[in-house]
């Protein structure tokens, strides 16, 4: 789920950052929508018990309730300990055999038919991964991300007035401790990647939590009060944690990160939902990778004869593709904004785009604009560079803010060059540009709102997990 130039186009808030509970895929979020009107509802209405555990998922899951706009669970946190991850699984399981009782009636209808398969690939997934990975046992960012989102989610979107929401902030700040507790408690032998990553982002969370005091400033002295009562606690609780990271997990962290041929291949079928085997999903891949890039030196050929005249005869070469294309994209990367100019060029790249789509009103842009450019918060930073959090679809106008990292002070002049030529020039992706850009209001009823909510679990569920690295890590032995 990452665009072009580097530029990302996930959503920071769960999301991506956790396992979403009982996400479930597009298929149900399709047939809700394209029902045609009038058409036999299945016996005990399978769209009912859907939304039901819809419902069940939100209360569960208050961070990912958050990231979609949904704010009657600002108060809580889940339970991450071995207990509440026990109850966790109970309640998959109860799920999972109402889902086939479903199934087995015999006048369930296709639509629904469908759509109880592919929560059930779901469910399974889940179950499979806490059984095979254990991403709460074995991946640290998992609570450093909660930790974040836990006071980013409402701080970071001005969705209510600041009193409601530090107001929440303070309830969460007691529930910290718990978090951390549970991380230590549960965590085994990560990967040393991932802990290098949870050491840094446990780094920004104490410096946002820190912030918290200056923050709650226009709230109410009750507010405040509150804040003040539980932040000291919640702090101590993070710098033990940092101490935890570096000194007892870190030592121990030599988790190999294949999960091999076994758990990668049901894994695949479940999340991706596919019949085909590892090997032909492999040749399809390889005929669109040479496809491509027969396609980028078609493209590099006439730049290449403009930016190396003299050297054109490797156009004609066997590797052609890779001299060719290679100098070519080099060449294009140097055009970059320097390090003190990369948060104008990106204001003025959204400018042209809002200067375009009204001039081009193919969508009705709010107004005012709801998307800011701003520094990436440090403890989502180091992933991709850049990304895109859209506001939830149920509060569209809350704001969506388009993420840059900041170059660190520390770096060399020739690591910053480096690293402004593989980002090259901040660009939007097209699609996340418009999702940010033109906010779609839904309503908290029917079917448009239980598909809204499928789709945006289904795919924060998946950029999360590619934001942490478990795709990319899970190689085959």
């Amino acid at each position: 789920m990452r665009s072009s130039k580097n530029c990302a186009t996930a959503s920071s808030g769960e999301s991506r950052l956790k396992r979403l509970t009982g996400a479930f895929a597009p298929a149900l979020a399709a047939a809700l929508l394209t029902l045609p009107p009038g058409a036999r509802a299945s016996p005990q209405s399978f769209a009912a018990l859907a939304d039901q555990f819809v419902h069940e998922s939100e209360s569960r899951d208050p961070l990912t309730a958050d990231t979609l706009g949904i704010h009657t669970y600002d108060d809580r946190l889940d339970d991450y300990s071995a207990h509440g991850a026990a109850l966790r699984v109970a309640w998959l399981k109860s799920w999972r055999g109402r889902i086939v009782t479903a199934m087995h009636d015999p006048s369930l209808a296709s639509g629904d038919r469908a759509d109880a398969h592919a929560m059930l690939d779901t469910i399974d997934l889940e179950l499979f991964e806490d059984a095979t990975v254990k991403p709460m046992q074995t991946d640290p960012t998992a609570y450093t991300g909660i930790i974040g989102e836990a006071v980013y989610a409402l701080t970071g979107r001005h969705y209510a007035p600041v009193d409601r929401r530090f107001a929440y902030v303070a309830k969460r700040l007691t529930l910290i401790p718990g978090v951390v507790a549970a991380a230590q408690a549960n965590l085994t032998r990560p990967t040393r990647v991932v802990t290098l990553q949870a050491i840094d982002e446990n780094e920004g969370n104490i410096g946002l939590y820190t912030g918290l005091t200056a923050g709650a400033k226009a709230a109410s002295p009750r507010t405040r009060a509150a804040i003040a009562r539980g932040l000291p606690a919640a702090l101590t609780s993070l710098r033990r944690f940092s101490t935890y990271l570096k000194r007892t997990l870190l030592p121990r962290s030599d988790r190999d990160p294949r999960v091999g041929a076994r758990v990668y291949d049901r894994e695949l079928v479940l999340a991706e939902g596919t019949s085909e085997g590892r090997a032909q999903l492999v040749a399809d891949a390889q005929a669109d990778f040479d496809q491509n890039r027969a396609e980028m030196l078609r493209l590099a050929i006439p730049l290449d004869q403009q930016f190396f005249p003299t050297r054109t005869d490797d156009e004609a070469k066997p590797n052609a593709e890779d001299v060719v294309v290679r100098r070519v994209l080099d060449r294009l990367a140097e055009d970059h904004p320097k390090r003190t100019t990369v948060f104008a060029t990106a204001n003025a790249d959204l400018a042209g785009s809002e200067a375009f789509l009204t001039a081009h009103p193919v969508v009705a842009l709010p107004r005012p604009s709801t998307l800011r450019v701003v520094p990436t918060p440090d403890f989502m930073a180091g992933f991709s560079g850049a990304s895109l959090d859209p506001a939830g679809p149920f509060e569209p106008l809350a704001g969506s803010y388009y993420y840059i990292d900041k170059i660190p002070k520390s770096w060399t002049q020739a690591r910053v060059a480096r690293f402004q030529q593989l980002r090259n020039a901040p660009a939007f992706d097209a699609r996340g540009n418009t999702r940010a850009l033109c906010p779609i209001p839904l309503q908290r009823d029917g079917a448009v709102h239980r598909a809204a909510r499928v789709s945006e679990r289904l795919v924060r569920r998946r950029l999360g997990r590619l934001r942490r690295g478990h795709d990319a890590r899970r190689r085959l032995r």
